[in-house]
């Protein structure tokens, strides 16, 4: 489920309701779960979309990487140019920084030790390679020479003329490993202890008021799929609940932070 097809749904019913709906409390000592895990998996599709750009996501690029705690963002071919042009100046920008690195896949392969390595393509004929973590290495049979893919990487290096970053692991692994923290931001957001930028707030604070209103067993209490976006979808297009959520997200916008 993607936070826009969401907020699209429930911004897109006729009128704005002010009438004195029983708004959930956003500074409540007890958030709804159901609200928190649906905004959360928002959230996470959101980062996974505007952290690649590979789409309209709600956050801008920057504020994904920020949020995710990525120092920033680099396709392979620039990854290698950098190097090329100057060793030292590349180890500044990439030692010891988390950086996405983004690139089609040359090769699949593995070292002596059993951990897995990809090439990526560039405009060097060997090419960057990227040194899987044991995380990255865990889901690698499953990837594909071809296809582009989006590394986050926590070391750099240049081996005998060869570019190559390490600790690498999917940006999916990586978002899936700082869940957690994702979940704890959201809670503080809907708790007031935090703030969040305003379209990103308003798109989470929806899905939160949402998310509340389903019932207790609801395919969303276990896990956010398929079944859990039909029961959400099947709320947006009813009038009478879609107006009620986005009633009750205006007045807790008006008590929370945005910026």
């Amino acid at each position: 489920m993607t936070l826009l097809a969401l907020a699209m749904a429930m911004i897109g019913c006729n009128g704005t309701s002010r009438q004195n709906a029983s708004a959930s409390s956003a500074m409540s000592s007890s958030l709804n779960a159901r609200g928190v895990q649906l905004a959360t998996a928002g959230l996470v599709d959101d980062l996974l979309l505007a952290a690649s750009a590979t789409g309209n996501g709600v956050m801008s690029q920057q504020e994904a990487l920020a949020m995710a705690k990525i120092d920033l963002a680099v396709s392979a071919r620039t990854f290698e140019s950098d190097y090329e042009a100057n060793e030292l100046a590349g180890d500044a920008k990439y030692k010891n920084k988390h950086f996405l690195l983004s690139g089609v896949i040359e090769s699949i392969e593995k070292d002596f030790t059993g951990s897995g390595f990809l090439t990526l393509r560039s405009d060097n004929l060997l090419g960057v390679r990227a040194e899987l973590n044991e995380r990255g290495t865990s889901g690698a049979g499953a990837l594909t020479k071809g296809t582009k893919i989006f590394l986050v990487c926590r070391s750099s290096d240049r081996i005998v003329g060869t570019e190559v970053a390490g600790d690498c692991q999917r940006l999916s692994q990586y978002v899936d490993a700082i869940r957690p923290d994702l979940d704890r931001s959201v809670k503080e957001y809907l708790s007031g202890q935090r703030a969040f930028p305003r379209k990103l707030g308003t798109v989470l604070t929806m899905m939160y008021v949402a998310g509340s209103h389903l019932p207790a067993d609801s395919a969303c209490s276990s896990q956010v799929g398929d079944r859990c976006e039909q029961e959400v979808m099947k709320m947006a297009k009813d009038p009478a609940q879609a107006q009620k959520v986005k009633a009750e997200t205006e007045q807790m916008l008006a008590k929370l932070q945005l910026n």
